[in-house]
C-alpha cells in the first residue's frame, strides 16, 4: 500500500494497482491488486480455514449491522471507523464459544454482557472522557422499565468538551438484541429472537444550560407490554450526549459530532 503524493490522481484501478480515496486519513491510497481468485477460495482444500473464517467473519458483520440499526438514533454521534472496532468486540464474543466447531461457532453476548460496554463508538471524543461519571442505571426484574439517575450533577466540572458550549442534552436508547447461533437445518446463522434490533426506545432529556448548580438528571425508558425482553436475549443500554451553541427559533443549532455516545450497561 502506498500513499498518492504527485500531481497524477487516478480514480479505480489500472493494471494492477487500484487507487482510492481515504477519507480520514485525506489522502489518495494506492494497493496492489492480487490473491487467490473466487474459485479456489471456494473449492479448494488448501482453503477450508479460509472458508471458515469467512462464513465466521459474515456472521459478526451481520451482527454488527443489527446491532448498529439497534442503535440507529444515537448514530450521528459515532465517529472514526468504530463499526471496525464493534466487528472486533463481536468476534471476541464469537471466539469464546469452545464448543461449537470452527466455521458455526455462535454470538452470545446474553453470556458475555460487559464485551459490548467495552466498545469505543467515538475514536475522537471517547465517552469516558467527556462524561467523567459514570450513570447509574437500574431496571425492573423484567427488564421492560430502565433508569439511568446522575444525582446530583455539576455539568461545569463533570462534562468535558473540546470547545464552548451554551446547551446539552442527554438521550438513552433501550434496545434489544438476540444471540446469533448456527443452524444446522439452515446452513446458515439464525438470531434466537428474529427482529428484536426493531425492538427499541429512545427518550430525551430537555436541553439544559450548564450552571452553577447540580442537579438531578433521570432519564427512564419503557419497552411496552408487547415488546417485553425475552429470557436470554440482551437489554443494551446506551446514553449520549450533545453540546450546542444557541437557540434559534425554539431549536437548538448544532451539527454532527458535537457529542459522543457509548454502552453504559448491558442487561
Amino acid at each position: 500500500m502506498a500513499e498518492v503524493v504527485g500531481p497524477l490522481l487516478i480514480k479505480g484501478s489500472i493494471g494492477g494497482i487500484s487507487v482510492y480515496w481515504n477519507s480520514r486519513l485525506k489522502k489518495w491510497i494506492a494497493r496492489q491488486k492480487g490473491g487467490a481468485n473466487k474459485n479456489l477460495i471456494q473449492n479448494s482444500p488448501a482453503f477450508v480455514r479460509t472458508r471458515e473464517n469467512n462464513v465466521e467473519f459474515i456472521a459478526c458483520n451481520k451482527f454488527c449491522h443489527r446491532l448498529r440499526l439497534a442503535l440507529l438514533e444515537l448514530d450521528h454521534l459515532n465517529y472514526g471507523y468504530c463499526m471496525g472496532g464493534v466487528v472486533q468486540m463481536v468476534k471476541n464474543i464469537q471466539l469464546m464459544d469452545q464448543n461449537t466447531l470452527k466455521g458455526h461457532r455462535s454470538i452470545e453476548p446474553s453470556k458475555y454482557k460487559s464485551f459490548l460496554t467495552e466498545i469505543v463508538f467515538n475514536e475522537e471524543h471517547p465517552f469516558k472522557q467527556v462524561l467523567l461519571r459514570r450513570p447509574e442505571v437500574t431496571s425492573d426484574d423484567n427488564r421492560q422499565s430502565v433508569m439511568v439517575n446522575l444525582p446530583q450533577f455539576y455539568p461545569r466540572g463533570e462534562l468535558i468538551w473540546r470547545k464552548p458550549y451554551s446547551f446539552f442534552r442527554l438521550t438513552l436508547t433501550v434496545a434489544q438484541v438476540s444471540d446469533y447461533v448456527w443452524v444446522d437445518l439452515q446452513r446458515g446463522y439464525e438470531m434466537t429472537y428474529p427482529d428484536l434490533d426493531t425492538k427499541s426506545v429512545t427518550v430525551y432529556s430537555d436541553w439544559m444550560a450548564p450552571g452553577v448548580e447540580t442537579i438531578d438528571l433521570s432519564l427512564t425508558a419503557s419497552f411496552d407490554d408487547q415488546s417485553i425482553p425475552p429470557t436470554g436475549s440482551t437489554v443494551m443500554v446506551a446514553v449520549g450526549i450533545e453540546f450546542a451553541t444557541k437557540l434559534a427559533n425554539n431549536t437548538v443549532s448544532w451539527t454532527k459530532g458535537d457529542g459522543t455516545m457509548a454502552l453504559i450497561d448491558c442487561l
